[in-house]
């Protein structure tokens, strides 16, 4: 058996990532993390706060950003991207320091 392998595992944080799932690209995530914890590793879901709590999650926003920057009302919207520059540069110095 190989040795299980500590995964930073990072997903976009406009919507939780559970079910039931707004997208595919939440979907995918939640079914990679979950079988690649399956499989016996150590995966940490850099994602919303709020995504689903059987997953270790290191929160990149307190709750997923759809809910205070409806992107159909505000695309774009500088604002918010300067929300997600911060929480994905923080969540990279968390990822490389661990």
């Amino acid at each position: 058996m190989n040795r299980p392998l500590r995964i930073a595992l990072v997903a976009h944080p406009r919507h939780p990532i559970a079910e039931p799932f707004k997208g595919g690209m939440e979907a995918h995530s939640f079914h990679l993390a979950r079988g690649l914890m399956a499989r016996g590793h150590d995966v940490t879901l850099f994602a919303a706060g709020d995504s689903d709590p059987a997953f270790t999650i290191d929160s990149l926003l307190p709750v997923h950003y759809d809910r205070d920057y409806p992107w159909e009302n505000t695309n774009p919207h500088p604002e918010l991207y300067t929300v997600l520059d911060k929480a994905f540069g923080a969540a990279r110095h968390r990822i490389f320091s661990g």
